[in-house]
Order: structure tokens, then sequence, then C-alpha cells
């Protein structure tokens, strides 16, 4: 009997919020796809994955990373025309989101969508800043409002 070897994936780990339910839904359609290109899913916020891409145990889960076999962490919008780049039917917009017009772009929409993740598909969950946890979230300037928001 050979003894039982821990496997790791070929290239690294996709880490997502659990806590926001779009970012789960899309994770678990894009699991099978990124596993026939060497990348896991796996939660962001396990105690045990934080500090390997820097974060701490109360750091805000503000993007979603990819951490490389090799230790290198790639996070957001990068992240995303990373494994764009792997997938041969959105490889032709990895080439794209690269172009300098393009990839501002592409970083000023992820991180306007990142801030309000918690607020697609349902009720936002976020707090508001300075305002008791049972108020919605007000969106940053520059950020998609929260559906519920009644203040745009």
């Amino acid at each position: 009997m050979k003894p039982e070897r821990h496997r790791f994936p070929d290239l690294g780990w996709v880490l997502y919020d659990a806590d926001c339910a779009f970012c789960t839904r899309l994770a678990s359609r894009l699991e099978k796809t990124l596993a026939k290109r060497g990348l896991w899913i796996s939660p962001l916020g396990d105690p045990r994955t934080r500090p390997l891409v820097g974060l701490g145990p109360d750091d805000p889960l503000d993007e979603f990373k990819v951490l490389l076999r090799d230790g290198r962490v790639i996070g957001g919008a990068d992240a995303m025309i990373w494994i764009a780049a792997r997938v041969a039917w959105t490889r032709p917009l990895s080439w794209l989101l690269r172009l300098g017009p393009c990839r501002r772009l592409a970083d000023r929409t992820y991180k306007a969508f990142a801030a309000t993740r918690h607020c697609h598909g349902d009720a936002c969950r976020l707090p508001r800043r300075g305002v008791s946890s049972g108020a919605t979230a007000t969106p940053r300037r520059g950020s998609l409002p929260c559906p519920d928001d009644d203040s745009s």
C-alpha cells in the first residue's frame, strides 16, 4: 500500500470571499474549468489561507486572490486578467484588458464591483460606515449603488 501523499494544484489556488453570494456562485461555476488548468478554488477567509496572501485576521477581504505555487500573490483585476489568459475562450479578452485604457477601465470596474459585491442579487449586507450594523451600506464614491439603497 502506498502512503497517502498530499496533492497540490499545478498552478495554485483561486481564493474568494465565501461570505459573498455572487463570489460563491461564480467560484462554483468555474471550479471545473479552473481545475482543468491547474487552479483549485478555496475560501479566502480561511485562517490558514490569510497569512499566505499577506492578510491579518481582521483585514477586510476586498479582492479575490490567486496564490501561485511559487508563493506569488495576484489580486483583483490583475488576477482576473491572469486567469482569463489561461482559458482559451477568454484569452482574447485578457489581451484586450492588458492594453492601457482597457486595463485602467478593468481595474476601476473591478474595484467598483468588489466594493459592492455583497449587494448583488440580494439585499446589501454591508454595514454603513459610522452607523449601526442594521443599516445598509452607502456606496463609496465611484462605486455601484446597492440595489436597495434609497440614497441614489
